[in-house]
């Protein structure tokens, strides 16, 4: 990929000095970003947050077009034409990928709040379309 990689990560603990360095051989253009330096941790508690820390991510990246990714995810080519190629980013800011929609044990629970969360708002129709929306969990 032509793409600069900034990987975010919440103190030593959360990507140590040692990963860091090994990293950086993979590629030309990768940046770390330390959240723990930008964000007061003990309002944010990104040191405990996991997934949570992804909006952060985005707040602090350097990047005025960002693509956030699992640490669990990779691309099958590379992601040089997202920006300028996929009409659901052009048209609303945002794309979102399939991932996996578990459950988590709450089954029709996680549908009724989303459906709160969702209630009087505009969706798009990316969003309309989406697995989670129409409760195909798992697919």
């Amino acid at each position: 990929s032509i793409l600069p990689i900034e990987t975010v990560y919440a103190g030593d603990q959360d990507l140590d000095f040692r990963h860091r360095r090994m990293s950086t051989g993979i590629g030309p253009d990768i940046s770390f970003l330390d959240l723990t330096i930008v964000f007061d941790d003990s309002a944010a508690g990104l040191r405990e947050g996991g997934w949570a820390m992804n909006p952060f991510a985005m707040l602090a990246s350097q990047f005025a077009q960002v693509i956030l990714m699992d640490a669990d995810a990779g691309f099958f080519e590379a992601p040089n034409h997202v920006f300028d190629e996929i009409p659901d980013l052009k048209d609303s800011g945002t794309l979102f990928w399939h991932d996996r929609a578990l459950t988590f044990g709450g089954g029709a629970d996680h549908h009724i709040w989303l459906r709160s969360v969702f209630a009087n708002r505009i969706l798009s129709p990316t969003l309309a379309q989406g697995l989670f929306r129409r409760q195909k969990l798992g697919q």
